[in-house]
C-alpha cells in the first residue's frame, strides 16, 4: 500500500512525544504509554502511513530498557523498512549499562556509516569511569569534527578530582567561548573543599547573573561545617527567596545534628 499523501506523519511524531510528556507528568504509566504507541502504529499503518525515522525515534523514547528499544527497532525495520540514524543510536546509547556496551553501539554506527554527533560524545563521556577516560573519548571523536558543548564540559567537570583537572576544563571552556552555567557552578560547589570555597563560588555565579536554585542551596548545605556557615547559608537562602524542598529539610537535619 502506498503512503496516503493526506496523512501528516509529523502529527504522529507529536502524539508520541505527547505520550513521553504524559509519562514525565505521571499522567500515564510507561506501560500504558507504550501500549498506546502500539495502537497508534497500527492506526497509522491502516491509514496508509509509512513510519519515518522520526516516528521510530519518538516511539523508542517511551521505553525504559535497551531491550525494549531493540525490539521496537526490529519491528519497524522488519515490517516497514524504517531506517535508523544517529538519534536512534544516541537513544540506545543512553540506556547502555556501561561504556563497553555503548562502544559496541558506536562500532555498529561506524559499520553502517552513521556519523556520531555531540549527543553521542556526551553519552559516551557520561559512561566513562574517569576524567582521563572521558578526555580520551573526546580526543578519539575529534576526527569526526564534533564540537563539544556545555554539557560535554559539565560532564567532564563532574569527573574531575584534582584542581588541575578542573582548571583544564574551565580553561578549555573559556578558549571555546562556552560560558559557565548553573550546572557548572553546582558541580564546582559540590567539589569545593569547604564552605568558604563554596560560598565564593556562589558569589561568582551571582556575578555572572545566574540564578541559584534549591539544588544549589542543598549542595552548599552539604559543605556547612559549623554554626557560622549555616547562619550565612540561611541568610543567602532568605535573600534569594528560594523555597526549600524535601532534600533541603533532610540535609538540614543532618547538618544540625553534626554541628
Amino acid at each position: 500500500m502506498g503512503q496516503n499523501k493526506n496523512i501528516n506523519v509529523w502529527e504522529w511524531v507529536q502524539e508520541l512525544r505527547g505520550l513521553k510528556s504524559a509519562i514525565k507528568q505521571r499522567q500515564l504509566s510507561r506501560q500504558e504509554a507504550i501500549k498506546t504507541a502500539e495502537h497508534l502504529l497500527e492506526r497509522y499503518l491502516r491509514r496508509g502511513a509509512k513510519p519515518t525515522t522520526d516516528v521510530l525515534n519518538a516511539h523508542l523514547q517511551l521505553h525504559e530498557t535497551k531491550m525494549g528499544m531493540e525490539k521496537t527497532i526490529q519491528r519497524y525495520r522488519d515490517q516497514n523498512g524504517t531506517p535508523v540514524n544517529t538519534t536512534t543510536y544516541n537513544v540506545l546509547l543512553s540506556k547502555s549499562s556501561c561504556l563497553e556496551e555503548a562502544l559496541l553501539l558506536f562500532d555498529e554506527m561506524a559499520t553502517l556509516g552513521i556519523y556520531p554527533n555531540t549527543y553521542t560524545l556526551n553519552g559516551l563521556i557520561t559512561l566513562s569511569k574517569s576524567f582521563s577516560e572521558g578526555l580520551l573519548i573526546m580526543d578519539n571523536l575529534s576526527s569526526y569534527d564534533i564540537s563539544p558543548n556545555i554539557q560535554t564540559y559539565n560532564t567532564l567537570l563532574s569527573k574531575a578530582n584534582t584542581k588541575i583537572e578542573k582548571e583544564k576544563i574551565l580553561e578549555e571552556m573559556s578558549n571555546r567561548n562556552i560560558p559557565r552555567n548553573l550546572v557548572t557552578y553546582n558541580t564546582l560547589i559540590g567539589k569545593a573543599v569547604d564552605y568558604p570555597s563554596a560560598a565564593a563560588l556562589f558569589m561568582e555565579l551571582k556575578s555572572r547573573k545566574l540564578s541559584p536554585k534549591i539544588n544549589t542551596m542543598v549542595t552548599m548545605l552539604k559543605k556547612v561545617n559549623n554554626r557560622t556557615d549555616l547562619q550565612h547559608l540561611l541568610r543567602l537562602q532568605e535573600e534569594e527567596n528560594i523555597q526549600p524542598n524535601h532534600a533541603w529539610h533532610t540535609n538540614l537535619r543532618k547538618v544540625e545534628k553534626r554541628i
